[in-house]
């Protein structure tokens, strides 16, 4: 379900802190934020909770311009107790178990859209999973998008820019 559908979108950009002026276009964009707990950026993005809602959204509203994703969609996704530092390698932390889930992740919501042909120009990881964050910005990996790790701060909004 979506929770929010406002379209009135423009332009995208970039701060020292995160993407905040990404895109430039005087088109309407679609943003859509993926993630199980937190609030959008803005009001202006549509926000789904789950992976079954994020394939519902985009096979009925098509490819958002931008996508914002988060790791971890269910409790069974959060590394409790985990650090990365518990790791001798950022490659070893990237080999989480995704077939342990019963519950799919963001990482699964990214390869599913590469693997429809659903390419957003932007792509947001907001996630504080580390290895998951990994896990997905390296499925854009060599895409035509633009990929931006942003640690999620709703004090720091993706800003929108009206054209």
């Amino acid at each position: 379900m979506v929770e929010q559908a406002a379209h009135n979108r423009s332009a995208v950009g970039s701060s020292p802190s995160g993407p905040t002026n990404v895109l430039e276009s005087s088109k309407t964009m679609k943003k859509l934020f993926l993630d199980d707990v937190r609030k959008p950026y803005d009001p202006t993005w549509d926000v789904v909770r789950t992976y079954d809602a994020f394939v519902a959204y985009v096979n009925e509203h098509g490819c958002p311009d931008v996508v914002s994703f988060d790791h971890d969609l269910a409790f069974d996704h959060y590394p409790i107790g985990e650090q990365i530092s518990e790791y001798r390698t950022l490659d070893e932390a990237r080999k989480i178990n995704y077939d342990a889930y019963e519950e799919k992740t963001g990482y699964h919501a990214a390869k599913w859209m590469i693997e429809s042909g659903h390419i957003p120009a932007v792509v947001i990881v907001h996630s504080m999973n580390i290895a998951g964050t990994e896990n997905i910005v390296a499925l854009f990996k060599g895409l035509r998008c633009q990929v931006f790790r942003r640690k999620y701060d709703p004090t720091n909004p993706v800003k929108i820019l009206e054209g």
